[in-house]
C-alpha cells in the first residue's frame, strides 16, 4: 500500500481521538455546571416547623371550595407537595392509594400549579377518593416550609407536623408513614 494511505489512516484516526477528547471536555462542563447548579438549589425544607403546629393557610380544593388548617383531619395525615411537571412527583402518586390507606384516607395532596393542571393531575393518577389542594402561588408551601417537590409532610393527630421527607420514588414515601423509617435528615416531633 502506498505511503499516503497510511498517512491519511493516521490523520482519520488522530481526528477521531481529538474529537472524543473534546466530546468529553463538553461532557465534563456540562457536568460540573449541572452541580454547582443543583448545590445551589434550595433544601427540601429547613425541618424548622417540627413538633410546631400547622401553619395557618387559606387555599381551594378541587372544588373551588375554600380549605384552611382547620380542615385537616384530627388524626395522622400526610400532606404530599407535588408539581405537575416533575418526574418524581408522578412516580409518588402511583403509590398514593397505598399511602392513604396506611393513613386512613387522611393523605392530601397540595398540587404546586393552577386549578385545571390540578384537575388534570387528578384525572392521570386517578385521584378521585384524595383532597387535592391548589397552591398556584406556592403560598402553602411557603407555609410549610416546602421548598422542593415532593416533599411530604407528616402532620400527627396533634396537628403538629412531625417529620418532612423527599420521596424519591415509591419505596421512601410508603417508608414515611412506617414508625421506625423516618426520613433520617429531620427529627421526629412525636
Amino acid at each position: 500500500m502506498s505511503a499516503v494511505f497510511y498517512v491519511s489512516y493516521a490523520l482519520l484516526w488522530a481526528i477521531v481521538v481529538f474529537q472524543s477528547l473534546m466530546l468529553l471536555g463538553i461532557v465534563r462542563t456540562v457536568y460540573r455546571r449541572g452541580a454547582e447548579a443543583v448545590s445551589d438549589a434550595p433544601p427540601v425544607s429547613t425541618g424548622a416547623l417540627i413538633g410546631q403546629p400547622v401553619p395557618s393557610f387559606t387555599t381551594i380544593d378541587l372544588s373551588g371550595q375554600a380549605v384552611d388548617e382547620t380542615s385537616l383531619p384530627q388524626t395522622l395525615s400526610a400532606l404530599l407537595f407535588v408539581t405537575p411537571d416533575c418526574v418524581t412527583c408522578m412516580a409518588s402518586l402511583e403509590e398514593v392509594a397505598a399511602l392513604r390507606a396506611k393513613v386512613e384516607g387522611s393523605l392530601i395532596v397540595v398540587c404546586r400549579a393552577g386549578l385545571g393542571e390540578c384537575r388534570r393531575l387528578q384525572a392521570s393518577y386517578g385521584l378521585d377518593g384524595t383532597a387535592i389542594l391548589v397552591d398556584e402561588k406556592h403560598e402553602v408551601s411557603e407555609r410549610f416550609d416546602v421548598y422542593a417537590t415532593p416533599t411530604a409532610v407528616l402532620v400527627g393527630a396533634n396537628g403538629r407536623i412531625r417529620t418532612y421527607g423527599h420521596p424519591m420514588d415509591k419505596d421512601e414515601l410508603a417508608r414515611l408513614m412506617d414508625e421506625g423509617s423516618v426520613f433520617p435528615q429531620f427529627e421526629v416531633a412525636r
